[in-house]
């Protein structure tokens, strides 16, 4: 369990620093923590899913953040389509034999 976390945009540019027990507890979730930065930075849902990575992998939303080891304290969060999700109007590209 980590006490405090890192979280940061894409672009590094804007980031907040949380620590547990005030704004949120070790029973809120990934999801929660991810809703929390959009909100304190004032950062539009624009209608997109968000997520976290920490270590290049991406976090479980339902994760309580009591089980966030201290390793993966840092995240990054962005919006899904930001991580190389597919244009759902775009035809997949056809596979190469």
């Amino acid at each position: 369990m980590t006490a405090t976390l890192e979280l940061t945009d894409l672009s590094r540019s804007k980031r907040l620093h949380v620590d547990l027990g005030l704004a949120l507890t070790e029973q809120h979730t990934v999801a929660h923590a991810i809703e929390h930065f959009r909100s304190e930075l004032d950062i539009p849902e624009h209608g997109l899913r968000w997520m976290a990575f920490a270590r290049g992998r991406r976090l479980d939303g339902k994760t309580p953040l009591r089980d966030v080891s201290v390793e993966d304290s840092t995240w990054t969060v962005m919006p899904a389509g930001a991580a190389g999700a597919t244009n759902p109007s775009r035809p997949a590209p056809a596979a190469r034999r």
